[in-house]
């Protein structure tokens, strides 16, 4: 199979590489097991790009910003190892979604934001922000957020596969310097879809053993405990 070699995203510092795999399409292979990952740029500065494999065995989880995923846009995150990839989105969202994202074999999790407010109950804006006309699928992957937050906003589609999305308690985040404790209690989704409408949306919000979904009319959202 012929490989060609693309830009390297304009981070050299961590020798970054890109190949053109015929057959596949254009895949990242991230050559750490962890830190800073630049999604970003990876969407904007290299259109070819349709899948991100992150190595695992990592002791340190990768560290990521939200990033935009625009229509017509298809991107793959996946793991690559026998282990789940922890993520830590260090931004107030993952990923706001027109296009096409699929993750596998993921722990992502969102520590609450230094609003400056002294913990304060301010509301965090949701993980995954789906937009209508995108499409999200997450599969033999975790989403954990705090207590309560909202975890997914779905005006487009949302397609869960063993799936796990749980809240963990506020104060556990708080000078813990990460996330890491994720629900084995909590039994994965083996399938659920849900599907935005001009009229409505869903916000799903994470519980401390699983998740609990809401309906709220458009324009309305979901926002400390009710649609509003």
């Amino acid at each position: 199979m012929a490989v060609s070699t693309l830009a390297s995203l304009g981070d050299t510092r961590r020798g970054l590489e890109v190949r053109q795999l015929e057959e596949e399409g254009a895949v990242y292979q991230h050559p750490e097991t962890g830190g800073f990952l630049n999604l970003t740029d990876i969407v904007a500065k290299e259109p070819e790009v349709q899948e991100v494999q992150l190595p695992s065995g990592g002791e340190r989880p990768f560290e990521i910003e939200g990033f935009p995923l625009p229509a017509g846009r298809t991107l793959r995150i996946t793991t690559i190892g026998d282990s789940r990839v922890k993520m830590n989105v260090t931004g107030e969202v993952l990923a706001t979604v027109k296009g096409t994202l699929r993750l596998e074999g993921l722990d992502m999790f969102s520590e609450p934001v230094d609003d400056g407010c002294g913990g304060c109950d301010v509301g965090f804006p949701p993980l995954l922000d789906i937009l209508e006309g995108g499409t999200v699928e997450i599969v033999e992957s975790e989403l954990r957020v705090p207590l309560g937050e909202l975890a997914i906003a779905v005006k487009g589609s949302l397609i869960l596969r063993e799936a796990i999305i749980a809240g963990a308690p506020f104060n556990a985040t708080l000078n813990s310097g990460m996330l890491t404790e994720f629900a084995s209690d909590t039994l994965p989704l083996a399938a659920m879809e849900l599907q935005g409408s001009q009229d409505a949306a869903w916000f799903i919000t994470g519980v401390k053993q699983g998740m609990r979904h809401h309906q709220c009319s458009l324009p309305e959202v979901f926002f400390e405990g009710r649609c509003q």
